[in-house]
């Protein structure tokens, strides 16, 4: 825990460095043509339903 703690101050030490939450980046989030273009995008994450038999507990 230690070595984290001072990694986390050594980041901190930068400018420009911001340890944010969710919400906060939610608040600040601007949306772009990009963004919007981006969205309009088929999903290529590979994200698929889970198949019946695959050993989930309640399938």
């Amino acid at each position: 825990m230690m070595m984290l703690s001072r990694l986390i101050e050594h980041i901190k030490g930068h400018d420009g460095v911001w340890f944010a939450t969710c919400e906060e980046i939610a608040r600040v989030w601007v949306d772009d043509e990009e963004d919007r273009q981006k969205m309009l995008r088929p999903d290529v994450r590979g994200v698929a339903p889970v198949p019946d038999d695959y050993g989930w507990p309640g399938k």
